[in-house]
């Protein structure tokens, strides 16, 4: 009897570990909004897909994040961050 009470005390901790774990993926993705960007930094060009809880915020960050690519520096990723995309897509 004791090892039936013990078996279901792990199944239930189990479940709950599951149950916890379903719910944080749920709550991370809803609400995100991807977006891609493409920049062109001195004839170097490179592209980046982001997700965020925002469509400014997934698209700064994707920029931001094409622009480490192309650049050398933090004066040239600045000067980059601030040129318009080619490309800006969200979904």
């Amino acid at each position: 009897m004791a090892s039936l009470t013990r078996g279901l005390r792990v199944l239930t901790v189990l479940a709950g570990v599951a149950g916890a774990l379903a719910a944080l993926g749920w709550y991370t993705v809803r609400g995100q909004t991807a977006c891609e960007v493409c920049v062109v930094y001195h004839g170097r060009e490179a592209c980046r897909t982001v997700s965020a809880t925002s469509s400014a915020k997934a698209e700064r960050a994707a920029q931001a994040t094409a622009c480490a690519l192309v650049t050398g520096g933090v004066t040239e990723s600045l000067e980059c961050e601030r040129t318009p995309p080619t490309v800006a897509r969200c979904e």
